[in-house]
């Protein structure tokens, strides 16, 4: 801002030198080559403006002063701007932007596949862990599931044989509670495989996996991974970090 201040005196002290002003006269007059009278910009407004503007931020103009400087005023326009500027710091994100990936049970590391640097995309597979708590979540899901078929048929015998008067009302209750609690237990393995990573319907069909996959919960870079193969990490340590 003092730069400006001083450019804009230089400029009023070269109109004062060009002007030719009275000191006896209250404002300056000028002749053109042909004779004709011109108004110039008057000495005591030139120390004015001069004055006030050692103490404030900015000058006004009139019109006639614009005129006489030749001041012209251009529109803003954008411009491409073209290089590289280097530059110090550290990037930080939101925190709904930063994750920090954990396994869900203690396990051994089994495989890795990502390193720091890598961009990964939501549901990705950034390792593998293994443990035998992994098949015995799978098994007593498929045993849970097997048995609760078993107990829906025989619910529904029981009903129809109630419904009809056939039947008694005990067997029919006992029935309607064992099987709603099969279902119950059955959906619960099924909500644990779901948090490992697992497909229920690959298990319903005899398929037993030895490991479950770790994935990514959202879009993103791997800033760290904290993890080695064959290390064994708890549910609450972390395993990777963008």
């Amino acid at each position: 801002m003092k730069n400006n201040k001083v450019y804009i005196a230089v400029i009023l002290i070269a109109i004062v030198s060009l002007i030719g002003c009275n000191d006896h006269s209250k404002e300056a007059h000028h002749h053109d080559a042909e004779g004709n009278h011109i108004d110039e910009i008057a000495i005591d407004d030139l120390e004015r403006i001069t004055a006030e503007d050692n103490h404030e931020e900015k000058i006004t103009l009139t019109q006639k002063q614009i005129d006489i400087l030749n001041i012209k005023i251009e529109p803003i326009v954008k411009r491409n701007m073209s290089g590289f500027i280097q530059v110090n710091g550290k990037l930080g994100v939101p925190p709904q932007n930063e994750a920090i990936v954990t396994s869900v049970l203690g396990a051994n590391v089994n495989r890795i596949k990502a390193i720091e640097g890598d961009k990964v995309r939501m549901g990705q597979v950034l390792a593998y862990v293994t443990h035998p708590d992994i098949i015995t979540m799978q098994t007593n899901y498929l045993q849970a599931y097997n048995s609760l078929t078993f107990l829906e048929q025989d619910y529904i015998r029981q009903k129809k044989l109630y419904d009809e008067k056939v039947g008694s009302g005990r067997d029919f209750q006992k029935a309607q509670s064992t099987f709603l609690s099969a279902k119950g237990l059955a959906k619960g393995f099924e909500a644990q495989l779901q948090l490992l990573g697992l497909s229920a319907k690959y298990v319903r069909a005899g398929n037993i996996a030895q490991v479950a996959p770790i994935k990514s919960p959202i879009d993103g870079f791997i800033e760290k991974v904290l993890i080695k193969s064959g290390q064994y990490v708890e549910p609450i340590q972390p395993c990777l970090k963008w």
